[in-house]
């Protein structure tokens, strides 16, 4: 279960990344959940594998055609709402975004209040939704911890 949420907040982290391409990063993490949903479903030995490929083959479908749909003022309210939710955010209050010009929109829903881990970060954890305008949604869990910047990043989910 650890392993499917790490790959699910995959898209997200790499969607920090300034020069990302949105599509290339809805491939990469659609294939990574396939793969890993794929092993599940097939279990171990050669259905496994062929579990594994068929997985990550439909989900990086899957994800380059979400990924073709989130553009960049899409990623910049995101981006916005998610500092604001993490840094005053009430736990269990949904912070919404939306993009009027493409219809996207989503939600970051703190989950914990800040707390301090090993490696002295603070850190909070978090649930974000988007819904694309083609009705299609995702929903996923994480923990973002501050930055010496200020920002977020994700750093497991």
């Amino acid at each position: 279960m650890k392993r499917i949420l790490l790959v699910a907040c995959l898209p997200l982290a790499l969607a920090s990344c300034e020069n990302a391409d949105r599509q290339q990063i809805g491939t990469i993490g659609g294939a990574a959940v396939g793969a890993v949903a794929g092993r599940a479903i097939g279990g171990s030995g050669t259905s496994g594998t062929i579990g594994t490929i068929v997985g990550a083959i439909a989900g990086g479908y899957l994800g380059s055609e979400i990924g073709k749909s989130l553009d960049n003022k899409d990623r910049d309210e995101l981006g916005t709402t998610t500092q604001r939710a993490l840094d005053e955010g009430t736990v269990g209050r949904a912070y919404n975004w939306t993009n009027p010009d493409s219809g996207n929109r989503g939600s970051i829903t703190p989950t914990s209040r800040s707390y301090a881990r090993a490696e002295g970060q603070n850190c909070r954890d978090f649930n974000t939704s988007v819904t694309l305008n083609q009705g299609r949604s995702s929903t996923k869990s994480g923990t973002a911890c501050k930055q010496a910047d200020g920002s977020w990043r994700v750093v497991s989910g």
